[in-house]
């Protein structure tokens, strides 16, 4: 699209300019006073006129078993966690460097080039940047909106059936050796002491985290293009296989769009789709990797399966909160505190989604605009605190609301409430991400409390280590002591930057 440019558009110099972007390295929200920019920067020095992390270590990284930052967000409000890391920079950079390398980069390109040849199996998911006004975030929610959402709609004129499915725990059942079998081929990756690209790829990955075998890292674009290597390498047996067992007229009548680990199974035939999807298992078990039973439907009502049930829900539901004038204003019919009701109701329902921090949002520029009595302060923290608990991932937006409701209250209330939530959220486990972002609210009043992750004690004091580094020989200087930005920490208050949050001018 003219907005937007998929990674294997670019040539390697800016594939490496991309990958290793701040926003591509850690590439979900922070508090402002985070500064992986200077990070990145200081990590990048440490490889002047050196292109080869070997050159930086003294130690091999895969002998230290703690040199990325990991944290646990939830996925479904009760105990469906999933790991996020923040890589060693000087790792990531590496393993960024290594494969944008003049070759290697023309090696992978090409291997894509023969992942995507069949036009009836369609990857919507490669990293892409953004080339206009909005973030890259945003150009990949809309990749998403027009490539699967909208196509599924067109399908629907196409195919009279359709079976959704996805992979339970995509990145972590990645075998590693398989990133070999998709770039070298399987015969070739499996002769031992190969030293094709692809093998050299798959030691690399497995460097970073101390070996393993089983998985790969959640941690940046870097990842999200070495798990699309196997998935494209996947893409590809599967056409393969069903060349070799379709008819000429069943090969006529399907089509398969894949974003990451999600797969849509279009065709006008009930026993063709399940040809497919067995095939497809097929094709996955032999890479370790297996269907989400849970998320797996099929539905002869092509149309509905396009938009999430979540979306399907809210959409539903948020015309109980407002009218339409004639004069073409909005009327809330609702107050605040039943509005926010019915964001739990979603929130209860789908935890995590994507409708719930588009609901987030509009609440938010809604008491933005509207203000909001005193009165009504103790019960919506009540339920943001709920959300909070329930749907950490979107924590950010429900920070940006408390931020917005504290602006109301002295010091001594703040601190009240912060030590309510404080309490409620601990709680619970893995709680790392939520604890960063109610600690954005906490340090405008000096509020003291024991944090127990390490990028919060970190924002506390500079001499707590993320990451470690002893793998580095001695005159490589890597200082993370950049990572805090402790002026503009110190100036913080209630009112939380909005553009690093919020999405989109206009709600898609």
């Amino acid at each position: 699209m003219g907005n937007r440019k998929s990674i294997l558009e670019m040539d390697a110099k800016e594939a490496r300019t991309f990958l290793i972007k701040p926003t591509s390295y850690v590439p979900f929200a922070m508090p402002e006073y985070f500064n992986f920019t200077k990070i990145i920067e200081n990590a990048k020095k440490c490889f002047k006129g050196i292109n080869d992390v070997h050159a930086i270590g003294g130690k091999k990284m895969e002998n230290l078993g703690n040199i990325n930052h990991t944290m646990f967000m939830n996925k479904d409000g009760n105990y469906d966690w999933r790991p996020i890391t923040i890589v060693h920079p000087l790792a990531y950079i590496g393993l960024a460097y290594f494969i944008t390398e003049e070759s290697a980069w023309q090696i992978i390109k090409e291997r894509f080039k023969e992942f995507r040849k069949n036009p009836r199996i369609k990857c919507i998911s490669l990293p892409v940047e953004s080339t206009g006004k909005n973030n890259d975030r945003e150009e990949t929610i809309l990749n998403w909106w027009e490539n699967l959402e909208q196509a599924t709609i067109r399908f629907s004129l196409n195919y009279q059936y359709c079976i959704k499915t996805d992979i339970t725990n995509c990145y972590g059942s990645i075998y590693t050796h398989s990133i070999a079998w998709a770039i070298d081929g399987k015969k070739e990756a499996k002769k031992k002491n190969s030293k094709d690209f692809g093998a050299k790829l798959d030691k690399r990955v497995r460097e970073v985290q101390y070996g393993q075998t089983n998985g790969i890292l959640q941690g940046g674009q870097v990842y999200n293009l070495v798990a699309e290597i196997v998935m494209g390498y996947a893409d590809m047996v599967l056409s393969e296989r069903l060349n070799s067992i379709l008819s000429s007229k069943e090969k006529e009548d399907y089509q398969i769009i894949r974003y990451r680990d999600d797969y849509r199974i279009f065709s006008n035939s009930r026993e063709i789709a399940e040809k497919i999807v067995k095939t497809l298992a097929e094709v996955l078990a032999e890479l370790n990797m297996h269907f989400n039973q849970k998320k797996t439907s099929d539905s002869s009502n092509v149309i509905k399966t396009a938009i999430k049930p979540d979306k399907l829900f809210w959409t539903s539901e948020k015309g109980n909160i407002r009218v339409k004038d004639s004069d073409g204003t909005y009327t809330y019919q609702l107050n605040l505190q039943k509005h926010l009701w019915l964001i739990k109701r979603l929130a209860d329902k789908y935890p995590n989604s994507g409708s719930l921090t588009v609901a987030l949002s509009d609440f938010y520029k809604r008491i933005k605009n509207e203000g909001l009595s005193h009165s009504q302060i103790p019960q919506l923290i009540s339920i943001l605190t709920d959300l909070i608990i329930n749907s950490p991932k979107s924590i950010p937006n429900e920070v940006l609301i408390l931020g917005e409701i504290f602006n109301k209250l002295n010091d001594n209330e703040i601190s009240e409430y912060i030590d309510l939530i404080m309490k409620k959220v601990s709680r619970k486990a893995n709680t790392e991400y939520s604890e960063i972002w109610l600690q954005r609210l906490s340090i405008m009043i000096n509020y003291k409390y024991v944090y127990k992750g390490k990028l919060a004690k970190k924002v506390t004091s500079n001499s707590i280590k993320v990451w470690n580094s002893d793998w580095c020989k001695e005159d490589i200087n890597f200082n993370e002591d950049c990572l805090i930005d402790y002026e503009k920490k110190d100036r913080v208050n209630s009112i939380i930057p909005e553009n690093s949050i919020l999405l989109f001018d206009n709600t898609y």
